[in-house]
């Protein structure tokens, strides 16, 4: 990655950050001074400060975040990334030296392809990735009757227990040793397990790992797949006051 395509300088000027935009396909860039990573300017930034000053008669220190995120190339996890990107709603971390200087940049669709290839969950298409706080899930085929994803679970993580009124599932287990309830019974898992769950039924699955995660693939059948049709009834990251 030419991390390079990423900066502009301070005392720039404003088609700088369109050159930077316009070489990297992202609408976001680094604002360097002195080799040193100071702010971070985003394609919204440059959109509020146009229409709060009807054109463009500022400098890039006008328009600049000087509160971004970042770590530093030694102190960081996949768990930290995973909270930065779920509670600051963001799309790039920087990772900074102890000078300040940018050595690598962690956008989300890299994160979360990087942990399917290094889990041996091929796959060459990053989009259609959906955060979760337990992880993430991927979309793998969409119709008008049938919904099919492979979803990750975090160690130590797991999905809230929950029940589907227009839809009916089917889990395929990809990898093993976890636990399954459905109803008021429980159950642990083996590789390429099978398990159907019927409308109606009350289904949570989690990763009791400390340190693998769990990957199952799920296939929804009927006719409506949306986030509404989840009634929960226990929840670790408190959702059920959102429904």
């Amino acid at each position: 990655m030419n991390l390079s395509q990423y900066i502009v300088k301070l005392d720039g000027a404003i088609l700088d950050i369109y050159k930077s935009y316009n070489s990297t396909w992202v609408k976001f860039c680094f604002v360097e001074d002195n080799s040193k990573i100071v702010w971070v300017i985003s394609d919204w930034d440059i959109t509020r400060i146009v229409i709060e000053r009807w054109g463009f008669d500022f400098n890039i220190s006008d328009v600049v975040n000087r509160n971004f995120k970042f770590l530093t190339k030694m102190n960081y996890k996949p768990e930290d990334i995973l909270k930065i990107f779920l509670e600051d709603k963001i799309l790039f971390i920087p990772i900074l030296d102890e000078n300040k200087k940018i050595i690598d940049l962690i956008t989300e669709e890299k994160f979360y392809s990087n942990i399917l290839l290094q889990d041996n969950i091929i796959d060459d298409n990053l989009n259609d990735i959906t955060p979760r706080p337990w992880w993430f899930y991927k979309s793998i085929y969409l119709s008008r009757d049938t919904r099919s994803k492979i979803l990750c679970v975090y160690p130590k993580q797991k999905l809230s227990l929950q029940k589907h009124l227009h839809r009916e599932e089917h889990w395929i287990i990809v990898n093993w040793h976890w636990e399954i309830i459905l109803e008021e019974s429980s159950r642990k898992l083996e590789k390429w397990d099978y398990f159907f769950i019927p409308k109606w039924t009350k289904h949570r699955i989690a990763n009791n790992s400390e340190s693998e995660n769990l990957y199952f693939i799920e296939v929804q059948l009927w006719s409506y797949f949306w986030e509404d049709d989840i009634i929960r009834f226990h929840d670790e990251y408190w959702r059920i006051q959102n429904q």
